[in-house]
Order: C-alpha cells, then structure tokens, then sequence
C-alpha cells in the first residue's frame, strides 16, 4: 500500500467514481502530452476521482468539470505562465486558486493575483494536510 492510499484510507469521509484502467490513463496522458506522476497514476487506477471534505480533486470517470483533461486545458487557457508539464489535481474554487502537480510528484499553487509556488512534496501530503 502506497502513502497515499495509506492516507486515503484513514479517510472516513472519502466518496470515489471507481477505478480506471491503465489504457485510459495513458490516453490522457498523451492528450496532454505529458506524464502523470506515478502517485498520480496509483491514484487513478484505484480511485477515479476522489471528494473529501468539500474538496474535489481531479480525476478520470468523474463530471467533465473534474475531468484532469478537461481541467487542465481549462487553466492552461487562462494562464499562460503555467508549465504545459502540469496537471491540475484540484480547482478550489477560491480566489481562482488552482493545485498542480507535475511528473514528479511536486504540488504547486497558483491564482490570478499570484506566482505559483510549490506547496506539498506529494499529492498524499496535501490531502494529509486537510485534515
């Protein structure tokens, strides 16, 4: 079991649309043209799309808009400062407060009014954080 499944599963509070299949995953990878992190991979394929606490995190056979596809190319309309290289995790729906995450594992924060900053070392920290 990996950090963040370990980290999901204490979660009480956790609703998910349901496993996706690797050829799915890799698809959309390609239709971003980049590579999910391997964490975000294992996140995929033994949950979907998860919600937790009011925080929806992007995923895949999930509502278009938390579609990691749709989302990304949604944000990397509206900033052009972003690296292609990253994937949006979650919309917070703040301020205009976005969380990436980039091949490596690292998650970044940004909004309109702001540089983006690195902000957890992994998606399982930042949902540990929201606790």
């Amino acid at each position: 079991m990996g950090k963040l499944e370990k980290v999901i599963s204490k979660r009480t509070d956790v609703d998910n649309s349901g496993p996706v299949d690797e050829k799915e995953i890799k698809k959309s990878e390609a239709e971003l043209g980049l590579r999910f992190s391997k964490e975000y991979s294992e996140y995929l394929e033994s949950y979907g799309q998860i919600s937790i606490e009011g925080h929806e995190f992007t995923g895949l056979k999930c509502a278009k808009y938390l579609n990691v596809v749709q989302a990304t190319k949604e944000e990397w309309g509206l900033d052009a400062e972003i690296s292609r290289e990253w994937y949006v995790v979650e919309q917070a729906g703040i301020d205009g407060i976005v969380i990436w995450q980039d091949s490596k594992g690292n998650l970044h924060q940004s909004s309109p009014s702001t540089k983006a900053f690195k902000l957890a070392d992994s998606f399982a920290d930042y949902i540990a954080s929201r606790e």
